[in-house]
């Protein structure tokens, strides 16, 4: 991505369209930053690159005396105009005395003869000093670029950028290959509601929308309408009109055929464990109650719902060794397990 985002700043700079240039090459060294330093903080990690990669690029140490664009400075200049659309510099925010610049001006044009890079200067009288720097914005935004991009060619493993854009004349190529009975769009977001339907770990998937110009055909009243589509099926009304989702069972054919690997494994465990027969007639309900818990308290209430307390405290220490990765507080459960029922005192 970064290739495509020093092709858009230089786009920007034959154009002459200088602010917007600047803006997109201070956000580089974040970016980069990012990749290089990912541990670390915003601040520290943009100065740390910027000044690992692009500083020794220009050459402006060399005075020893006058500022000049350190990491420091670029990370403030980056603050202030991205952040308030200013383009100075905040001196009281400099640590390097050095750099505490007094005037700070942004030359535009482009990066030839004597005004083409940076012009930093320190005088310095017996009442007063005085720093000044003034930087070629397309100077900069060049000098950034060519380290951004050829960092970004090195180590692409260590970015992780995600963008979900599309041309917008790729959605109209789309609109006109329709014959209008469909919008051509909904495959995309079918796609995303079912991969959202995936990460839960739900089983439902969406198949198809009816776009919401169905009640136009309808004779009764649109009231009416939803009123009785209601009844049909899973259905979403929003203000722009009818969206009926339909969704339906996935895996059925692999879940016949394929059994459920942690049910056979509880089954197999519960048969080399469990060989009294008041247990064996509960079989199926103590596989259930574990399969379907999802904390050892959990485990502990569904086998209480089926056996007395002291029955349960009993096969809960055998199966202690089958729900040992689910989340609970094993103490408190045991603490449960050998609480007796106290006897009946009335008479």
């Amino acid at each position: 991505m970064v290739d495509i985002y020093v092709n858009d700043i230089e786009k920007a700079l034959k154009s002459e369209s200088y602010f917007s240039a600047l803006a997109l090459s201070l956000a580089l060294p974040d970016i980069c930053g990012e990749a290089e330093y990912p541990k670390e903080g915003t601040g520290k990690r943009y100065i740390e690159w910027y000044d690992k990669y692009v500083s020794p690029e220009m050459n402006c140490e060399q005075d020893e005396i006058a500022p000049y664009l350190s990491g420091e400075v670029v990370y403030n200049l980056r603050n202030t105009f991205l952040h308030t659309g200013s383009a100075i510099i905040k001196s009281t925010k400099i640590k390097n005395e050095r750099n505490q610049v007094d005037q700070f001006l942004l030359i535009l044009g482009d990066d030839k003869g004597l005004l083409g890079q940076s012009i930093s200067m320190y005088v310095y009288t017996s009442i007063a000093e005085l720093r000044q720097l003034a930087v070629n914005v397309t100077w900069l935004c060049k000098t950034i670029c060519e380290q951004a991009l050829s960092y970004y060619k090195q180590n692409k493993d260590k970015f992780s950028i995600t963008i979900s854009a599309v041309h917008k004349k790729h959605l109209e190529k789309m609109n006109r290959e329709s014959d209008g009975s469909e919008f051509q769009y909904e495959k995309h977001l079918i796609d995303a509601i079912n991969k959202k339907l995936e990460r839960t770990g739900s089983n439902d998937r969406i198949v198809g929308f009816i776009a919401d110009s169905i009640h136009e055909n309808i004779s009764t009243s649109y009231d009416e309408s939803k009123q009785n589509l209601s009844e049909q099926g899973n259905i979403i009304f929003n203000n722009n009109g009818i969206c009926i989702i339909k969704s339906e069972q996935i895996c059925t054919k692999n879940k016949q055929t394929e059994p459920d690997k942690r049910e056979e494994q509880i089954s197999s465990f519960f048969d080399q464990n469990f060989k009294e027969e008041k247990y064996k007639q509960k079989k199926e309900d103590i596989i259930r109650a574990i399969k379907d818990s999802k904390t050892k308290q959990q485990v502990n209430l569904a086998l209480m719902k089926i056996f007395p307390s002291e029955e349960t405290g009993v096969i809960y220490k055998r199966i202690k060794p089958l729900i040992k990765d689910l989340p609970g507080d094993a103490q408190s459960i045991g603490k449960q397990e050998g609480k007796k029922t106290p006897p009946d005192t009335k008479k």
